[in-house]
């Protein structure tokens, strides 16, 4: 699998749980889903998004997923913490083979992910809900030169 475009989107700007991702926003998403269908119509396209689309509320996820679905033709799925840790397992399993504990961490915006595995086999897994977003906000300073 090739990374075809990599773009940044502050989603966190304007997002509220109930009325989701701020209008600018999401105009933003569905042009670039829209281009990158375009640009690779032979390939299948497969959406997958964690982070503050979790925080959506039913209604406001569901609504968001059929206006994607609508303008795009794409299927936006949004996964919990445990389906994202699932797959955080399921791509490092038979990498390491360790007689030893081994911590994943798998940190993002609104949320981190910790996992546990002994040879391939996940012992503990912890969802925490804060990312390096609530670190920014909290620490302002914490990546200026000292």
């Amino acid at each position: 699998m090739n990374l075809i475009l990599q773009r940044s989107l502050y989603f966190k700007e304007g997002f509220d749980p109930e009325g989701g991702i701020s209008s600018e926003n999401k105009k933003e998403l569905l042009e670039l889903l829209e281009a990158v269908k375009d640009e690779n119509k032979n390939i299948p396209i497969r959406i997958y998004a964690t982070g503050i689309f979790i925080k959506l509320v039913p209604e406001t996820k569901i609504n968001f997923i059929d206006e994607v679905f609508l303008r795009t033709g794409l299927y936006f799925n949004i996964i919990d913490q445990d389906l994202e840790n699932f797959y955080l397992e399921m791509a490092l399993v038979g990498k390491y083979n360790l007689n030893e504990h081994l911590l994943l961490i798998n940190i993002d915006g609104g949320s981190t992910e910790l996992l546990v595995m002994y040879g391939k086999e996940a012992i503990k897994r912890l969802n925490l809900d804060f990312g390096i977003g609530k670190i920014i906000s909290d620490f302002p300073q914490i990546n200026e030169e000292i």
